[in-house]
């Protein structure tokens, strides 16, 4: 059994060994406890010692703002959203704005001449860009002209005017799309 603790009016604590007395009650306690039979040769001992008491352990040094796990968390999700947005401002956004703008009529002589079966060539001079210099404008009606809109039903009537103008070229323009194989 350990020894008794007191504490001194000063607040330091004194390790005082038990008296005799207590240890007897001490082994009385515990043989009613084991059921204890002297017939069967049972012994009972209590010994008091000074048990020895833990060193109080040093504090841990401070984690650093930087290397705690909440600070990561945060760094990932900033990361991560600044990945998005350079994602959609630096990718995104510079397709689909050429995508919106109005091509026009572009034509590629080399795809358009390839385009075409043979005996079906068009007239080179017709096309854009085939003298050099400046592509005329074609001599197009005003429902036929390509232009940016967001009303279906008049981007629906453009491209049928497209195709009413020049059936030839807007199925060639529609198999260089799907492709010849």
């Amino acid at each position: 059994v350990d020894n008794r603790k007191e504490f001194a009016e000063d607040g330091t604590v004194n390790s005082v060994a038990l008296k005799p007395e207590e240890i007897e009650q001490l082994k009385s306690l515990v043989r009613e406890a084991i059921g204890f039979s002297a017939a069967r040769g049972d012994t009972v001992n209590v010994i008091n010692a000074g048990f020895s008491s833990p060193q109080v352990p040093e504090p841990l040094p401070e984690v650093p703002v930087w290397m705690q796990p909440w600070v990561w968390d945060i760094a990932k999700q900033v990361l991560g959203g600044l990945f998005v947005l350079f994602l959609a401002l630096g990718v995104l956004r510079p397709v689909f704005k050429n995508m919106m703008q109005a091509p026009g009529l572009m034509v590629n002589n080399a795809a358009t001449a390839g385009a075409l079966p043979e005996g079906e060539q068009t007239d080179q001079a017709a096309l854009p860009g085939a003298q050099g210099g400046a592509p005329p404008q074609p001599q197009m009606s005003a429902s036929a002209r390509l232009k940016p809109s967001t009303d279906y039903a008049s981007d629906l009537g453009d491209i049928k005017g497209f195709v009413g103008d020049d059936p030839r070229l807007a199925a060639q323009v529609v198999k260089k799309w799907v492709g010849t194989e």
